[in-house]
C-alpha cells in the first residue's frame, strides 16, 4: 500500500533545447496509474488516468480494490505549457474504471474512452470537452453485434483524418471447452 500510495503524476515540459523542472500534479497520497495523454497539431492535450480512492487499495488478502478506480482528466495549455488540476470524469461509482485512450480532434474537442467492469460485465464508456468546457457525462459507448458474455481487454482512439473518431478494441470471448477467443473490432 505504501508503495501504491506514493504513485503520483508529475511532469516535465521540454521547450526544443531543454528540460523544465518536474511539476507535480497529483501529490495526494492515492494510487494514481495508467496514463494517456493525447495532442492536436495546435498543441491542445488531455491526459487521462486512473485515480485509486482507497488509501489502502491492497487487502490483507493481496487483492486489489478495484472497485474505487475512478477516471481523472487534466487539459494541456500550450500557452503556459502546464496541465490544469485534474478533474474527476468519473467519481466514487464503486466500479472498475481503467485503461482510458485519450485523443483530440481538429477542432481541438477532447476524447476519453475507458473500460469500466461490473462484477462480471464490462462496457466501453466515453466522455467529452470542448474548448474550456466541462466534461460530459459518462455514457456508454453504443456498440452492436458483439457476442453477450465476453469482456473488454484494451480500447485505443484514433481518427482516420476524415472527421470521424475511431475507437479500436479487443474483445475476449471465453468457449465451451475453455479456450479464448479474441477479436480486435474498430
Amino acid at each position: 500500500n505504501q508503495r501504491m500510495d506514493a504513485s503520483d503524476l508529475r511532469y516535465r515540459y521540454f521547450n526544443g533545447t531543454t528540460w523544465g523542472p518536474e511539476i507535480t500534479l497529483t501529490n495526494d497520497s492515492l494510487f494514481d496509474s495508467q496514463q494517456s495523454t493525447a495532442f492536436d497539431a495546435k498543441g491542445d492535450g488531455v491526459l487521462a488516468f486512473v485515480h485509486n480512492t482507497d488509501s489502502a487499495p491492497m487487502n490483507s488478502s493481496g487483492m486489489f480494490d478495484s472497485a474505487a478506480n475512478d477516471i481523472q482528466a487534466s487539459v494541456w495549455n500550450p500557452t503556459t505549457h502546464t496541465w490544469s488540476t485534474p478533474l474527476a470524469i468519473t467519481s466514487g461509482n464503486g466500479v472498475d474504471d481503467s485503461q482510458p485512450a485519450t485523443f483530440v480532434d481538429f477542432t481541438g474537442k477532447r476524447y476519453i474512452v475507458w473500460i469500466q467492469t461490473t462484477g462480471t460485465t464490462t462496457q466501453l464508456m466515453f466522455s467529452t470537452s470542448t474548448g474550456t468546457g466541462a466534461w460530459s457525462t459518462p455514457a456508454p459507448l453504443s456498440i452492436s453485434g458483439l457476442a453477450t458474455g465476453g469482456t473488454f481487454k484494451r480500447v485505443a482512439i484514433g481518427s482516420d483524418g476524415s472527421g470521424r473518431v475511431n475507437v479500436i478494441f479487443a474483445y475476449s470471448i471465453a468457449n465451451a471447452d475453455g479456450t479464448m477467443t479474441n477479436i480486435l473490432y474498430e
